[in-house]
């Protein structure tokens, strides 16, 4: 069953859910399995869709910026 990113965000955060901006660009980004769905201008996933935070190597490549700056 499809459901909004806010509901998504209600069940999986309870009361310190992520903003919907963040959800969004989450969605854009390809972090939810299975992927959000796009009907007309709002975003729906599965009841059941999990996020998935960055991997290993994109900290990784993320540090390495970060200690470039320096």
């Amino acid at each position: 069953m499809l459901i909004t990113l806010n509901e998504w965000a209600g069940q999986t955060f309870g009361g310190t859910k992520p903003s919907v901006r963040t959800m969004r660009r989450w969605a854009s980004e390809g972090k939810f399995y299975p992927a959000a769905k796009k009907v007309g201008r709002a975003l729906f996933v599965e009841s059941t869709a999990t996020y998935k935070g960055p991997t290993r190597a994109e900290l990784s490549k993320s540090l390495e910026k970060a200690r470039a700056l320096k």
